[in-house]
């Protein structure tokens, strides 16, 4: 995380050439050097989300996370840099929706998993199951196949197999959009040992694919949100 100093009253050059950038630099923009003067500026730790979306704009990507038996744990928000979407901006916040951390990360603002094809369910139904107060923290297990009944149908399924520590693992997820809700999407993922490879799964048995965690995700398109845009809350 970057230290900065307590933000002045001049901040305001350095917030409209951020939340320009995109349209005032032509096809090869970039908010580095803003994010560079807002920095010397601004102390995004400790500061509300409210007023740092009033500060930088909506994100280009959000993430609203949940954990059995913790419940809401946090929000993590990242915005797009440069035209070439090769380094973001991620703010990290607590379940009081209040920044934790913030940083450069090396790697482009998206979700390869929010698209079009994930199967949509209604909010609705999201509010009234994992969604619902205090179900989170409930500390209920629940798979990957009780999940997809309790919403009504299956999501857009992945695997991804790999080694840590010598051990062969395996990453799953499902992902649903949100009927109704422009750009947002349910991501719910785990991880599991691999088996030794059945008829049924190249991965064999994952002990039912138990759910670790689910996020809520808003993806603006091109994960550049308008500068006049909130995400949905």
């Amino acid at each position: 995380m970057v230290s900065y100093a307590s933000p002045p009253a001049d901040d305001a050059s350095s917030r409209e050439d951020w939340l320009r950038a995109p349209q005032a630099q032509g096809q090869s923009w970039s908010r580095e050097a803003a994010l560079k003067r807002l920095a010397t500026t601004t102390k995004f730790a400790g500061m509300t989300r409210p007023r740092i979306i009033d500060l930088l704009g909506a994100p280009g990507y959000a993430s609203e996370d949940y954990y059995p038996g913790a419940g809401r744990t946090g929000r993590i928000d990242v915005y797009r840099l440069s035209s070439k979407n090769n380094r973001s901006f991620r703010i990290d916040y607590n379940s009081s929706d209040r920044a934790t951390g913030d940083f450069i990360e090396q790697e482009p603002c998206g979700c390869d998993s929010c698209n079009s094809h994930a199967p949509a369910v209604p909010l609705r139904i999201l509010t009234t199951t994992i969604l619902k107060k205090d179900a989170a923290k409930q500390g209920q297990t629940i798979t990957i196949p009780q999940l997809e009944t309790l919403l009504g149908r299956s999501g857009q399924r992945s695997f991804l197999q790999q080694v840590v520590g010598g051990r062969v693992w395996v990453d799953y997820t499902d992902v649903w959009s949100i009927a109704g809700s422009e750009h947002r999407f349910l991501i719910a993922s785990g991880h599991q040992p691999s088996g030794e490879p059945t008829g049924d799964s190249p991965f064999g048995s994952l002990g039912g694919m138990p759910v670790d965690s689910w996020s809520l995700i808003y993806m603006a398109p091109g994960c550049l949100a308008p500068v006049s845009a909130v995400e949905p809350h």
